[in-house]
Formats: C-alpha cells, structure tokens, sequence
C-alpha cells in the first residue's frame, strides 16, 4: 500500500494494522484536539506524537509510515521493537497477545526457509538452544511455524551487547572485563558439560543485562561433538564462524573441533574488551583466516599500559594456535580468573544500555545496586520437559567449578571500577609505576562523554529497518519478495532524537516529537470530528484485574472459585499478573504447580502467603521433575509464607535461591519430598539491613542423603544468612545444613534437629579462603553427628604454595542429646583453629568426638518431648541459665 501523505490516511492504517486499540487512538486524538497546537496534519508528526505516548513503538510507527500495516503479529506473539539480526534470521522484540510476557523472536528469512540447509540448520540451532538451561545462556521457549514463517522464541535479555558497549565507552577496565570474560566462561562451560561447541564466540553474542549478568547467545553454529549430522558437510560450508574472533583450527574445518575453539575466540574478545580492536583489524576475510594461524595479535600493551602482567599471560594462553597449549576447559580457565573476579563490580548503568519506545516498555528505570557480576548456578541434570511459561529452571547437581579466594583488600569504590557512575566521586589516581592486584586493577580508559545517550532496555540497539521485513510485513501475503525489498530499502530511520544531525538532515519523513506552534490543520479537524463524532463519552482500554488499586500493592488470590475480585485459578496464573510489590494469597487446600522462577524485576518485594483460615497451610505440591518448584534469582524481598511445598518426590528442591536477594524470607512453611535439598542458597547474599532470613520453617527429611538447607559458594561468598527457629526431622540418614565454600555473617540460631546423621556440615574451605558464622542455641537429639567440619585442604596448582582456608565460627548455648559425635573432623582430629566454643551442654552419654572439644554434662529435669505434633514442647528445653549454669 502507498505511504500515508496525510495524518488522516496515516491513522487509518494505525487502526487497520491493529497495534493499538480504536479506543486509545480516539482518546488520543480528542486529547490533541482539545490541546493548543491540535492535530498535526503531517503523518510523520503525528507519528512522533503516538510513539512519544506510548501508543506506537519505533519500529511500528516506521513501518506505518511506508505503507505496511499488514502482519505485525508472529503466531500468538505482537512484534513490538527490531532488535537486530542473527546468523540465521532477524530478531524482534514481541509480546506475547495474551500473557503479556515478552519475549525475543528469531524469524528465519522466507528466502532461507525455501532452502533444505538453511531450514535444517535453524531447527538444529532451535535444539541446540533447548538443550541448554543456565542463567549465563539464552533460554529458548519455544519454535513454531505461522504459515511459511519459521521462528525461535527465546528469553528476552534486557542488556547491551559487549560489542556495543564497547563502541560506546571505548576499551574497559581490567576487572571490569574480566568479570565479563569469567560469566562467558561459566556459561561456556555449562555447554561444554552437555557436550555442545558453540563456535561462535563473539563480543556481539555475549551479553550483560540491567543486573551485570553475563548471557551467552545465538548458539545457530553449535553442534552436538557426537552428532553424526553431516548437514553443513553435505552443502559443502566447511568454515562456519566470524573471521575476527575464528579459532586456527575451525579456519581450516570447522567440523572437527572441540570446546578449545570457544576457548580461543573467547580469549579474541578479551582482547576486544582491553583494546577496542579484534586481534587483526585489518586486511581481508582471507587474511584475517590466515593470521589467526600464522601472526600473533599487536601486544595489548601497545595499546594501554595498565592490564597487569597476569591478564596478559591469561589472553595470550587461550588464544594459543595449538589447542593443546590452551585452557583444555572454560573450567580452568574459570580458575585461572577467579582471583581477579572476588571483588563485586556494579551492573551497566542507565547511560549505557539501550532505549525503547514507551510502547516496547521503555522509559526511566531504577538504578541497580551494585553486585557480583555472574552467580555460579548448578551443573546441569538430564533436562525435564514439565516447566512453567513464568520460566524454566537451571539444572542441578554437584558443580564442578573451582573455588575462589575472597578479596584480599577492601572492595574498591564503584567510580574506582565503573567510571560510568559519574554521581559517585572520582577515585584517586594510581600513581605512575603502581603495581596492580588481582583487587585493585583499575582500568579508567574509554569513557567517552558523547556515548551514553541513551537509556532504557533492549536485547540490543534497535536498529533501522531494511529489507528484512518483507518475511513479515509482505511474504505471507500474495505481494512479491522483489516489491517487499524495494519497498522497505528506502526506509528512513525514527528516531531522530536519536541520531545525529548528518541524520537527522536526511529527510523530511523523519518523525519529530511535538513541538510549540503547530497549527491546527484542516485534516487534523477532519480527523478529530471522525473520530469524537458520536461518543460523548469516550470508551477506555480494559484494565488488567488489579489495576485500579490505589494503594500501589494488589492482592491476588489463588482460587477456583469464581465472583471475587482478582482471583486466578493457579500460582502461575498469578506470577503472570503480579508487580513488584504484590501480595499473592492462596486459598485453595492443595495447588499442583510447574516448576516456577520469579522475574527480577516483575517480582521484586512480592509475598506468596497461604491464605487458609487458622493454622491450616495450603499444600503447594510439584508437578515437574528435576527442578526447583520455585526458584528465586536475583529477586529482592520476596517472602514465601504459611505454606506446605510438598516435592512429591520429583522436584529436585522446593526452594532454589541464589545471587543478591536482599530482604528474602522464608517462614511458616513445611518443605517435605525433595529428592536434593529443600532448600538450596547459591552464592547467596543478603546485607547488613536485610539479611535473608529462613525462620520458622520445618523440614522433612525422610530420605537417604537429604539436606534441609544446602549453603553453597561456589565462586563468591554466602553472607547475610540466617536460619532461626526452624525444625530438621530425618530419618537417621540426612543432613540438617551443608555449607560449602566461603561464608560470612551466617547464624544458625535456636534451631532443632532431630534424628539427622548431621546436623551441621561444613567445608572445605577454598584456598585463602574463609568459613565464618554463628551456631547457637540449638538443641540436638538422637543424632549420629553434631557438627562435622572437613579439614581437607584443596589442591594447589602444581607448584604453587596457597594459604589453605580457614574456619572462624562460634558455637554457644547448645545442648547435645544423644549424639554420638558432637564435633567430628573429617580427614582427621585434634584441635582445630578458629573454633570458639562456650556454654554448650550435653547429655549423659554423648561422645565429644575428634577434635577434643571439652563440653560439661548437664542432665535434664525432664526428658526431652519428641512428639513432632507438639511444637509448643518438640525438643523444648528449660530456660538456658537453669540448663547450663556456670562451666
């Protein structure tokens, strides 16, 4: 259809392309009637005006103004924003129409779709993508075909590239790209251990989203090492990759290499991070194959002067040519950069992700609080096809990833590692010469004052449409591919307050925002009394239920039963609809539910509270298997309460948590049939004013090798922890709480476990590492161990001399009823260092164990009462100053 020369005929195609309801359009325009400057009569002003309300997004309004209304729907998706292009297809920002979630789309191209090996290797790449579950990877959900359009729904990443960011700042700062380089690698290796390559690693497929989390993408040349598939064979493609970033071996046959090759070009993109170049700028694609095998990259240090000695021995090894000679895993190279990641570095600020329209969910956002850059998640578990559209789970199981030492000196001021953060005062300068620590190296390059333009959310930049549309916008309709390309390669880019002023000068069409001393045009009246004629009351868009409250929290309530305000039938359904700060109650008996994870942002300071009458708490029971029944990453202040979770012997944990979670809460629940722990904290951390808190909860452990609350660090530090109040009740054969790794600020206080082989399980503690926390006040009964503590030390690297770690608890006020160990050391006994122990008690009977702990006997009144049913008086004991008296 011809490009709209008038606002009347541009609304017209508005209301016929169907992005936006007739009654917003009609509201809209009464709106601009009713103003000083009217309706403009130019449509790419009135354009601007719909996209600068929210009615529009940039790209519809583009595509509008060209004269395609036709298809902005992908299957059940809305396309909202172009988010830029893929190895294999264009990527779109969509919606999905009824759930409202958005997600990202990679539409394969009609052209590639007509032939066998392009179709063949985009479902490849759909697999390849299914098969991944990790924080640090691209989730996909879904693929699906409307008509002759094929395409990928995946996890839409709300970030900036490294490559772009890189344009805009310039090189980064050494930790700063370090902790980058450190999150591709965990992702890396989470593909490594499910036996897929990517061979594509580029800083433009390696994002960092609002929070610092680093996501690997566009996994369309990964492959299977034990796929026998000789698609690419067959056509005859012997090199798939980028030439800048190519391994050596994968230039000559990319079928033939193994996880090193990722290896190599992850340590290509270092090299970008540190110099803002690729290895060899310069030259052909032909050359660039041949000097990634035959020259060495220009030394970094021709570039910048301060990346430390260490970083430049890392780079040079992962960008060997022998694949020998290289890190053989990103697991070794994890460890190579664990001492330079120890200090938290703060996400990406406001000025350096990209913007979307109002329209796409753009505009003003918070500024995230500094944090670790890229929490460790579990090793992967055979993957399980029951999962919940809120989202899928990581995987679980025993990580084997390495563990780092804690920072050495005080974590550096965020302008010190982030001179993006212009609100915070500079930091001093190093002083010429100064020698820099795996904690203090502290790029200052690149910053650029013309850079940070832009604010808001994006996969990446939104980019100018070209001739990639047709496959939506033309392709399925009866109009030629050559009429689609014609039309659209003319297009004119939006967002001229975006651009620059050689842009903006391009063309009359570009839209402008309102400006003062519009005139009232004769169309713009024409168009208002069309549209007002006969509706004195204009009609609004429906509302989502709970909208209107104007109190800023809304309840939702989990039922089945029908004629109350917001109700949904099920804890997902709830999830869907619930913003930040919501109360979610359930008030049905029993719930069955899909593994579940909360969204960062949709779910922040949510409560989910059984809402039955008295003490009877809804059970929430598992439905998949493998998985957490509730996972939450990264999520502040959510509180679960007055629930039973029953894991129903599928769900791998009832509650998974891990990352910054500051102000979590875990009370008056019962987690029972996990088949792992019930409760898993990773690289958990609270803060001083909002510990997590795990009170009041009782966990069932009825069997072998269960845990109640598994703690584990596995790059970073448990702090902030506290478990109060809380009952462990196994079967002789579980484990009360596991802590692995670094740990700092964690009490476990007033707790009671009964019948559990240990109660306390600690270590090893990393190298140089530390182990700190409070045990007090618990009550012990029928146990085969107290607190066990692992005194084996962590190999060194060969020839190197590291300061093993170190535990530094204080246990007081406990009392031991029939344990037979009460504190045992694995891999041997005598004293062991950092251990404070005071008035603590034991019954007649119990062994002190190997550590020669010295710990009075104090008898009991009254036997203890074991009745579980009873919590009033379950392994209650007398005032503690009756109990234990003086030493």
């Amino acid at each position: 259809m011809p490009a709209p020369t008038t606002a009347s005929e541009f609304v017209d195609l508005v209301l016929k392309s169907g992005v936006v309801e007739e009654s917003r359009v009609r509201e809209f325009l009464k709106k601009l009637a009713e103003g000083s400057n009217g309706i403009p009569s130019d449509p790419a002003r009135l354009a601007g005006l719909m996209v600068h309300e929210g009615l529009l997004t940039y790209f519809q309004a583009e595509q509008i103004l060209q004269g395609k209304y036709k298809r902005f729907t992908i299957g059940k998706y809305k396309v909202l924003e172009k988010l830029g292009s893929g190895g294999m297809g264009q990527v779109f920002l969509c919606e999905h129409i009824l759930m409202r979630r958005r997600v990202a789309i990679k539409v394969l191209p009609t052209t590639k779709a007509q032939d066998p090996a392009g179709l063949e290797r985009f479902y490849r790449e759909a697999r390849a993508i299914a098969a991944v579950d990790h924080p640090n990877l691209v989730r996909a959900y879904d693929i699906d075909q409307a008509e002759n359009l094929h395409f990928l729904v995946m996890e839409y990443v709300d970030g900036v590239s490294l490559q772009e960011l890189v344009k805009k700042i310039g090189p980064l700062p050494v930790l700063r790209a370090c902790h980058y380089i450190y999150g591709a690698a965990v992702g890396l290796n989470h593909v490594h251990e499910i036996g897929l390559i990517h061979r594509d690693i580029k800083p433009s497929n390696i994002l960092v989203d609002r929070h610092g989390m680093v996501k690997i993408l566009d996994l369309g040349l990964a492959r299977f090492f034990h796929d026998t598939d000789e698609l690419t064979k067959k056509y005859d493609e012997n090199i798939l990759g980028t030439a800048d970033y190519l391994s050596p071996e994968q230039a000559v046959d990319s079928h033939t290499v193994d996880i090193r090759t990722d290896i190599y070009s992850l340590g290509a993109t270092f090299y970008y991070l540190l110099t803002g170049q690729p290895p060899f700028p310069e030259g052909t694609v032909t050359q660039k194959l041949i000097w990634h095998q035959t020259r060495d990259p220009k030394p970094i240090s021709a570039y910048r002067s301060d990346v430390p000695p260490e970083i430049i021995a890392i780079i040079d090894k992962m960008m060997k040519k022998k694949p020998e000679e290289r890190y053989q895993t990103p697991a070794e190279l994890m460890q190579a950069l664990a001492p330079w990641v120890t200090v938290p570095i703060p996400p990406p600020s406001e000025q350096e992700l990209p913007a979307l329209s109002r329209a796409a969910g753009g505009g003003a956002r918070p500024q995230v609080a500094a944090g670790p850059i890229t929490p460790i998640t579990p090793s992967p578990s055979p993957v399980s096809g029951n999962s919940s559209s809120v989202s899928t789970l990581p995987s679980l199981g025993p990580a084997g990833v390495p563990h780092p030492p804690p920072p050495q000196t005080p974590p550096p001021s965020a302008s010190e590692l982030y001179p993006g953060v212009a609100a915070l005062p500079p930091s001093p300068p190093l002083s010429s010469g100064a020698a820099l620590t795996p904690s203090a190296a502290l790029g200052t390059s690149g910053a650029s004052p013309n850079s940070a333009e832009t604010g808001g959310v994006s996969l990446v930049a939104p980019v100018a449409p070209a001739a990639v549309w047709e496959s939506l916008s033309e392709q399925l309709s009866v109009e030629t591919t050559a009429a689609a390309v014609q039309s659209t390669s003319t297009a004119t880019p939006l967002r001229v307050s975006r651009r620059s002023a050689t842009a903006a000068s391009r063309s009359s069409r570009l839209i402008v925002l309102a400006g003062s001393g519009l005139l009232l045009a004769t169309a713009g009246v024409a168009i208002a009394w069309y549209f007002l004629k006969g509706s004195s009351s204009p009609t609004t868009s429906p509302q989502t239920p709970g909208a209107g409250s104007t109190s800023g929290q809304r309840t939702w309530i989990v039922t089945k039963a029908t004629g109350e305000l917001n109700t949904v039938p099920s804890l997902r359904e709830a999830l869907l609809k619930a913003a930040p700060g919501d109360l979610i109650l359930v008030r049905e008996a029993k719930i069955s539910e899909p593994p579940l994870r909360l969204d960062r942002q949709r779910h922040k300071n949510i409560t989910i509270r059984g809402g039955l009458p008295g003490d009877t708490y809804p059970v929430w029971e598992a439905t998949g298997g493998g998985k957490p029944m509730l996972e939450i990453s990264g999520v502040e202040g959510v509180q679960l309460q007055k629930l039973v979770l029953d894991g129903a012997d599928l769900a791998a944990n009832g509650v998974f948590l891990s990352g910054i979670v500051p102000g979590v809460v875990l009370e008056q629940i019962t987690l029972q049939r996990c088949s792992l722990a019930a409760v898993r904290c990773q690289n958990v951390t609270g803060s001083a004013e909002q510990p997590v808190h795990i009170r009041q909860v009782r966990f069932l452990l009825h069997k072998p090798e269960q845990i109640g609350v598994h703690l584990a660090a596995l790059n970073a530090s448990t702090q902030h922890l506290q478990i109060t109040d809380c009952r462990f009740e196994g079967n002789n054969n579980s484990v009360g709480i596991r802590l692995e790794g670094n740990s700092q600020n964690v009490l476990i206080s007033d707790g009671r476990f009964f019948q559990i082989r240990s109660a306390l399980k600690l270590g090893p503690v990393p190298l140089k590492g530390a182990c700190q926390g409070t045990f007090q006040r618990n009550v012990l009964a029928n146990c085969a161990e107290g607190l066990v503590w692992d005194r084996q030390v962590p190999k060194a690297a060969s020839g190197v001399k590291e300061t093993p770690g170190k535990y530094s608890w204080q246990i007081n006020g406990n009392y031991f009823f029939s344990v037979r160990e009460i504190g045992k050391g694995e891999g041997g006994g005598g004293p062991l260092e950092g251990l404070q122990i005071r008035d603590n008690a034991r019954a007649p009977g119990c062994g002190e164990g190997n550590l020669g702990w010295q710990i009075p006997e104090r008898a009991l009144p009254q036997p203890l009462k074991t009745d579980p049913n009873d919590d009033a008086t379950f392994l209650r004991l007398p005032p503690q100053a009756q109990l234990l008296g003086s030493k």
